[in-house]
């Protein structure tokens, strides 16, 4: 019964999303700035690292907290697709997702 009322109540507002979302873009906004204020190869290497790095924590952190697929399409080729999606272009996709779970809530 307790672990029933822990995980109902780890559920993330959209809200929260938002935040994470804008987080990570800022923190890609100041790599790349540094990549390119530098223009040295490993300081875009490291720019890469952290543009896939911030994909990778908002699809374990929002994907896994906010988004639950019906399980009639929670296929494997539906779920990788969306995943894989979501963490290469990251800033248009989180974007996207949060603004329709927000209308989603809001009607």
């Amino acid at each position: 019964m307790e672990d029933q009322q822990i995980s109902e109540g780890s559920v993330m507002k959209v809200s929260t999303g938002f935040k994470l979302y804008f987080t990570c873009l800022v923190v890609f906004s100041i790599a790349l700035s540094i990549a390119v204020y530098i223009s040295h190869d490993s300081t875009a290497l490291i720019a890469l690292a952290v543009y896939l790095g911030c994909g990778v924590y908002l699809n374990r952190v929002i994907l896994r907290n906010l988004f639950e697929f019906h399980p009639m399409y929670s296929t494997l080729d539906n779920v990788f697709r969306t995943k894989w999606n979501l963490i290469v272009i990251w800033p248009i996709g989180y974007l996207s997702l949060l603004i329709k779970l927000g209308v989603n809530k809001l009607v």
